[in-house]
């Protein structure tokens, strides 16, 4: 996370200003941290991205971070609707899935959040991206998967 766009989100988009503004700017900028592992401390070392591990206020925060990615997708009218309810991109915390009926919708949805990290200077973990078709035939599954490859 973007230390500098969360506190650019918190103020203009989610109206925190004043004395408690200025309480998270200044507990979040030149922030360090050390690590203890078996007794033992590591240097201590500056953090120029990413909430306090375990901080009251981490989750809400990535949340003011995040939040927007959220309502981007669903404007994009690609994703699953139940009724008039989107379902097309549930998160928890760091974590999105991206869901569509149909290929052409799922592309508009991956290409949303990769304009949108960008934009805010995070980057997704290639490595933990998987993709779960259903109802493809074993040749469309085999000529689809080194496409996604």
């Amino acid at each position: 996370m973007w230390i500098n766009g969360m506190l650019y989100k918190l103020y203009y988009t989610k109206g925190v200003t004043g004395k408690t503004w200025r309480l998270i700017r200044n507990w979040y900028l030149n922030m360090k941290e050390f690590v203890i592992v078996e007794g033992k401390s590591s240097r201590i070392y500056e953090l120029g991205q990413g909430t306090r591990q375990g901080g009251v206020l981490s989750p809400w925060l990535f949340q003011v971070f995040i939040d927007n990615l959220i309502e981007e997708l669903s404007n994009i009218k690609s994703g699953i609707c139940i009724n008039t309810v989107y379902f097309g991109s549930p998160m928890f915390a760091d974590d999105l899935t991206m869901l569509s009926r149909m290929k052409s919708g799922l592309d508009k949805m991956l290409r949303c959040p990769s304009e949108y990290s960008n934009k805010w200077r995070f980057t997704f973990n290639a490595t933990k991206t998987v993709v779960l078709t259903f109802g493809e035939s074993d040749r469309e599954r085999s000529v689809n998967r080194s496409i996604r490859d």
